[in-house]
């Protein structure tokens, strides 16, 4: 499952979270402090509740842009408006696709391993002992594009109404496969760790579960969908903003996010 939040005002702007399940496909080494394998994204699937479809064209462009870079890790999510420079526990590498799964490779860093030996012990006796308890969570930026049957792409961009529903303009064509907009990654800021998988069902998740889009869109996941403009954590030394890529919108999907984003859109709509 997949859920989101957002790191700014900018629509376009989130996390989505992966979740960890077994050893199968990854593989945990205390002693190098290394977890490999681990899935950040499964495709074919609707990030659930938030009104976007994750498909393999998705993958591709997360793999685009993490290949032969390594990426930041944070322990969770910063707190709203604050830097998280300084607090990095390691970087993911390797980026590769597995089928249905985007993966990465987890490398925790000297300092942290040597300042914080509890947390780093105990993160990976999750990993090797609890993998379906908590995920990895990629913060990132991102253009929605409705896909039309014949294959072609319409960017759109996600507007919201004064009641908190998410408006699309240009809205669904007739021709588009589904009525749920596709992901295409701009840009990718982290994957961090979190206590509430939604991104895939296990940190070493193998394919996807199949779900249906919805041919239309409800209330409910078009409230989803503006909370995740509302609930990321904005972190002011990230290169992208909503200036420098207007276009694209910053998000993270979590749904401790969820919650957080109801309740604020909620106080801001009375």
């Amino acid at each position: 499952m997949i859920v989101s939040k957002n790191i700014s005002n900018d629509p376009h702007r989130i996390q989505f979270r992966a979740s960890a399940q077994s050893a199968r496909s990854g593989a945990v080494d205390l002693k190098t402090g290394r977890i490999s394998g681990v899935s950040l994204l499964t495709a074919d699937r609707e990030a659930t509740g938030w009104g976007l479809w994750i498909d393999a064209k998705t993958l591709a462009t997360f793999h685009a842009l993490l290949t032969g870079r390594r990426l930041k890790a944070y322990a969770t999510h910063g707190a709203p408006g604050l830097d998280g420079t300084l607090d990095e526990v390691g970087f993911w590498d390797g980026s590769h696709i597995d089928g249905a799964n985007l993966r990465g490779d987890f490398t925790a860093l000297d300092a942290w391993r040597r300042h914080s030996p509890a947390e780093f012990e105990t993160l990976f006796e999750l990993a090797e002992k609890l993998p379906a308890e908590f995920g990895a969570s990629l913060s990132f930026s991102f253009q929605p594009v409705w896909v039309l049957r014949d294959g072609r792409e319409i960017a759109t961009t996600r507007k919201f109404s004064g009641a908190g529903l998410a408006v699309y303009d240009p809205p669904a064509p007739m021709d588009t496969v589904r009525a749920l907009p596709s992901v295409r990654a701009v840009d990718v800021y982290s994957a961090d760790f979190v206590d509430d998988p939604a991104a895939n069902e296990g940190l070493f998740a193998a394919g996807p579960i199949k779900a249906a889009a919805p041919a239309l869109f409800g209330k409910n996941r078009a409230a989803a969908a503006f909370n995740v403009s509302l609930a990321r954590t904005q972190r002011p030394a990230s290169p992208c903003t909503s200036q420098a890529k207007p276009a694209s919108t910053r998000v993270g999907l979590s749904r401790a996010a969820a919650a957080w984003g109801a309740t604020f859109a909620q106080k801001n709509n009375n």
